[in-house]
């Protein structure tokens, strides 16, 4: 626990804000930065191909501006019907970035007498 965050706020409180079109902040930036590195190849290899510079700038512009409405369908498309912060543990899980601490999946709450798991943990 950190020296600045007080016990008694809930955890909701300091999870990332949505910011625009159903993204947080860290997923619009990984949005701009992949928008932008597959922009830059594909504008690279129209201007060597065109032989000028403004082509390449033309087509870095538009790719970028496609790649970024891609990538964030993308995003939405993946988030959509999971919990807040699934897809930041699911690539810590697949990643294998404090794999040990994080479950994603879930069994029904069955209420009554059993000698089965509810939750599995792996």
């Amino acid at each position: 626990m950190d020296e600045f965050t007080d016990n008694f706020v809930p955890s909701f409180l300091n999870q990332e804000p949505v910011v625009i079109l159903g993204l947080t902040d860290s997923e619009i930036t990984l949005t701009g930065i992949g928008s932008s590195a597959s922009a830059l190849v594909l504008a690279i290899g129209f201007g060597f191909l065109a032989g000028s510079l403004m082509v390449g700038l033309v087509i870095f512009i538009t790719s970028f501006i496609g790649f970024m409405f891609g990538f964030s369908a993308f995003f939405k498309y993946f988030k959509q019907d999971k919990p807040r912060g699934y897809f930041g543990a699911m690539l810590k899980v697949r990643f294998k970035l404090g794999a040990k601490s994080y479950y994603l999946t879930d069994s029904p709450l069955i209420i009554g007498r059993t000698n089965k798991k509810v939750i599995f943990y792996e």
